[in-house]
């Protein structure tokens, strides 16, 4: 895989692209609920997410399901909006391919298809995150309303 340099920069630099992300949520006013979660927590799950990243490329979904399902289930307890909960995943995503961009890394043909696939990989695990996430979600939305009913 050619993007290991560039999954183990991410996973290096983890700390800095956190430090991206949290200043966007703080100014961003789609994030409302999103940025009441405290600060260690996304970092913690910032960190997760990347250090994992080249891990989670090359192994099974299995891996993340459960993970991603209960985190799902407990922003609903919470009552973080999903949607929120989805563009935050969107806007880690966003952060780590500008970092490795900004790296300037994109020097040889080889570089570049290195970074295109990162950019493949990452959206394939992006999706599967917001998927599982989404599932656990809508799972405690459906317990929640059992037990008003």
């Amino acid at each position: 895989m050619l993007s290991s340099r560039l999954t183990r920069m991410v996973s290096d630099h983890w700390d800095e692209i956190a430090d991206r992300v949290l200043q966007r949520v703080a100014r961003d006013s789609k994030l409302l609920e999103f940025g009441k979660v405290p600060e260690h927590e996304l970092r913690a799950r910032a960190r997760e997410i990347l250090q994992n990243l080249g891990n989670w490329m090359v192994s099974r979904e299995d891996d993340l399901a459960h993970r991603y399902e209960q985190m799902g289930r407990q922003r609903c307890e919470e009552g973080i909006p999903l949607h929120e909960m989805v563009y935050a995943l969107h806007l880690l995503k966003e952060c780590m391919i500008q970092y490795v961009r900004d790296a300037g890394l994109r020097q040889t043909p080889i570089e570049l298809y290195a970074e295109e696939e990162l950019q493949r990989g990452a959206d394939h695990i992006f999706n599967t995150l917001v998927y599982y996430f989404v599932r656990g979600y809508e799972h405690a939305m459906r317990q929640r309303a059992a037990r008003a009913a």
